[in-house]
């Protein structure tokens, strides 16, 4: 539930408040929220849609237009072709680091920035996604969207998937979408220390916990995620705060093993 004060000085703006519940507590949120926005939007008679992180920002302000024409092309887009970080450590400077769907339309790779920012047409989020963006347990959303968007992208990212997955997973939508980009720079703001994220440790921890593909997240009335088995849920939150408060970089290994203590601590089974 933001605080109003940060956009009352613009026009246009529709708030739409939700409440962190504890059920929702130690899920990944973001998707979810874009997914309550967007229906909002498309109720609202707008046909196109643009998702960006709350630590990100565009450089020039006319963005709009140039994503709007890119999205008259395209199914979905990444609405810029590069980002680059701003007053980050210098191990953090990479200039500019080219969009996925940069990559994909100019060299045919999937090499390329995932996340940060999506577009897409309110047609192929109501008929492709279901009104749904897709919404799982780990950050690794937006690596599985590109890999239904195309199943080629899978095989080059399997270590950035923390569930196990079958052959054919993520399933790939059918018909697959028009892929584009936008000539846009994006800035990524500094909000502390890469490290402390601790992305391939919560890999680990979800792979325990949840390692079915789709498993570990259900969504609530309200469109808020929570997790699917309550109990597996605490003690995956268990073994995020203990290595949250460590103070030290954690392996893959190092944080499998501590949930597998946890969850026999709780009497939950420990998947081999």
């Amino acid at each position: 539930d933001g605080d109003r004060r940060c956009f009352d000085s613009l026009g246009g703006i529709s708030y739409v408040p939700r409440a962190l519940s504890p059920e929702s507590e130690g899920v990944w949120l973001k998707e979810a929220l874009w997914g309550i926005g967007a229906r909002e939007a498309v109720k609202d008679g707008y046909t196109k849609l643009v998702f960006i992180d709350l630590d990100c920002s565009f450089l020039k302000q006319d963005w709009a237009i140039d994503v709007s024409n890119a999205l008259d092309k395209n199914d979905v887009i990444s609405p810029y072709l590069g980002y680059y970080r701003a007053g980050q450590r210098d191990w953090l400077t990479t200039g500019i680091y080219p969009s996925r769907g940069y990559t994909y339309v100019t060299k045919g790779t999937c090499i390329g920035a995932p996340g940060i920012a999506k577009g897409m047409t309110s047609a192929f989020f109501t008929n492709q996604f279901k009104s749904q963006m897709p919404v799982f347990v780990d950050s690794a959303t937006d690596h599985y969207i590109w890999v239904m968007l195309r199943p080629s992208f899978g095989s080059l990212f399997s270590d950035r998937f923390p569930h196990i997955l079958d052959k054919g997973e993520p399933k790939p939508l059918d018909p697959l979408p028009r892929i584009g980009y936008a000539h846009q720079i994006i800035v990524h703001h500094p909000h502390g220390s890469q490290a402390s994220r601790h992305y391939w440790a919560k890999h680990a921890v979800t792979r325990e916990c949840f390692p079915k593909f789709g498993d570990g997240v259900r969504i609530m009335s309200d469109g808020m995620p929570c997790f699917s088995d309550p109990a597996r849920g605490a003690v995956m939150k268990k073994t995020l705060a203990a290595i949250a408060t460590a103070n030290r970089r954690w392996t893959q290994a190092e944080a499998g093993e501590l949930t597998r203590k946890n969850l026999k601590e709780a009497g939950l089974e420990v998947y081999a």
